[in-house]
């Protein structure tokens, strides 16, 4: 499960940068949960803070059917 912090305003992100002394990149890595410095956590909380929202992504699921010679579906498989 992937999550991201979605921060669309570019003048909160410049202000989180300027406010914490760290450049865009390392703002983008800090949202994306790659680094997890507590440098990483302030920008994340104040970004969330300034309008952030977290997202989340999920696997979805799959459902196989297992079929007979008539097309009948025999047994389901949930993976």
């Amino acid at each position: 499960m992937r999550r991201k912090i979605e921060l669309v305003d570019g003048m909160a992100r410049k202000e989180i940068c300027r406010i914490l002394g760290i450049t865009g990149p390392a703002l983008s890595m800090a949202l994306s949960f790659k680094r997890n410095s507590p440098l990483a956590q302030k920008a994340r909380t104040m970004a969330l803070e300034r309008g952030g929202f977290l997202m989340e992504e999920k696997p979805m699921s799959r459902t196989v059917r297992i079929l007979n010679a008539k097309g009948e579906t025999e047994r389901t498989i949930e993976g």
